[in-house]
C-alpha cells in the first residue's frame, strides 16, 4: 500500500521505469484508484503556476 500511495502522490517524472510500470499495473486493476489517480495528477497540476493563483481565488471565493 505504501509503494502506490508514493507512485500516487509523487510527481511523475521522479518515478522511476519499475515504479510507473507497477502503477500501470495497479491502475489496470482498480478504475476506482484510476479515478484516484486523475484527481492526484489534477490537483498536483493545479498547484503549478497560474493555475494555483486561480484555485486559491476560487477557494477563497467559496
Amino acid at each position: 500500500m505504501r509503494q502506490v500511495t508514493g507512485r500516487l502522490t509523487r510527481h511523475p517524472t521522479v518515478l522511476s521505469e519499475d515504479d510507473r510500470a507497477g502503477l500501470k499495473d495497479v491502475l489496470a486493476h482498480c478504475p476506482e484508484l484510476t479515478m484516484a489517480a486523475g484527481h492526484f495528477r489534477d490537483f498536483g497540476e493545479t498547484l503549478e503556476g497560474e493555475a494555483l493563483c486561480s484555485f486559491v481565488g476560487a477557494a477563497v471565493a467559496a
